[in-house]
């Protein structure tokens, strides 16, 4: 027998099995690929309806993401219509504010509803975002067209809260009103001259209070005035309170309405112990009488 030829193949081994060899091999490959095809049949489905969930899912991330931040705007201009709703309110006479602006307000404020979880799993999230997004953007539709209309109205509201903030209504001591402000008098010279403020009379060392909240521009000696305070409250408004014992209070400092400043005395050119106070508005002496509400 030649040296590396095929060994002859024994017809006994293909009588017993019955099948020839070549047959055999393509017996078994049908059979799995029988069998693949079993378990694509399957598996197939399920891994489209896994795609498409996933897809879904994506959708749904992507939709929410872009809902927060309508969300954000949402609730910015809600919170500015609650200050327009207070602003209202309180500029309208006693008893006319009436339900207008809550009932607005009422309507609006849910236009941010929170996504029903509750419900179970048969709600439609992509459905429920895609409603809560149109209304969101109903919402930012509406305010476009009426925020031009409410900012401005609402600047001078502010403006006009802040100045009646900014006013001396309080009286700085109690005490009696003793010499009124303009033309006087002097106790001094006994000729008529100019009374930048008004005297009030008061026991030394009776606190003297701030008229309104304001910044300390000045805490020291002061010529005539002796130991002085000046405040300044915006809007071109000042307040200065003259002639003090002791002075509590340090240039820079913030006080509030009420808040202890110093006490009376008589320092400087007077003739006893009283308050000299000053209200000074655009630089121009102003009678303080004409601010001042609170009773002495």
């Amino acid at each position: 027998m030649t040296s590396g030829a095929p060994a002859p193949r024994d017809p006994r081994l293909e009588r017993r099995s019955g099948v020839p060899g070549s047959e055999r091999r393509l017996w078994w490959t049908q059979l799995g690929l029988a069998c693949a095809i079993v378990v694509l049949s399957i598996l197939a489905p399920r891994a489209w309806q896994g795609g498409q969930l996933f897809e879904e899912n994506r959708r749904l991330v992507e939709r929410l993401k872009g809902i927060e931040g309508e969300l954000r705007e949402a609730r910015r201009i809600v919170d500015q219509l609650q200050v327009i709703d207070a602003a209202v309110r309180d500029a309208m006479p006693e008893g006319d504010a009436g339900g207008h602006t809550q009932s607005t307000l009422d309507g609006l404020i849910p236009l941010a509803p929170i996504v029903p979880f509750d419900r179970g799993p048969e709600v439609d999230f992509l459905a429920t975002t895609n409603d809560l997004h149109s209304r969101l953007t109903a919402l930012k539709t509406w305010w476009s067209a009426a925020g031009p209309r409410i900012e401005p109205w609402m600047a001078v509201r502010q403006h006009d809260l802040g100045l009646a903030a900014a006013l001396p209504r309080r009286w700085p001591t109690d005490g009696l009103l003793t010499s009124p402000f303009g033309w006087r008098r002097s106790p001094f010279s006994g000729r008529w001259e100019y009374h930048s403020g008004i005297d009030i009379d008061g026991e030394l060392g009776d606190r003297v209070d701030a008229a309104a909240p304001g910044i300390v521009a000045f805490a020291g000696i002061h010529e005539g005035y002796g130991r002085m305070v000046q405040l300044v409250h915006g809007f071109e408004i000042e307040t200065l309170y003259g002639h003090l014992s002791t002075i509590d209070v340090n240039v820079g400092d913030a006080v509030e309405k009420g808040q202890r400043i110093g006490a009376v005395g008589s320092t400087g050119r007077s003739t006893g112990t009283h308050l000299h106070f000053e209200v000074h508005v655009d630089g121009h002496h102003v009678d303080p009488l004409g601010h001042l509400s609170d009773d002495p």
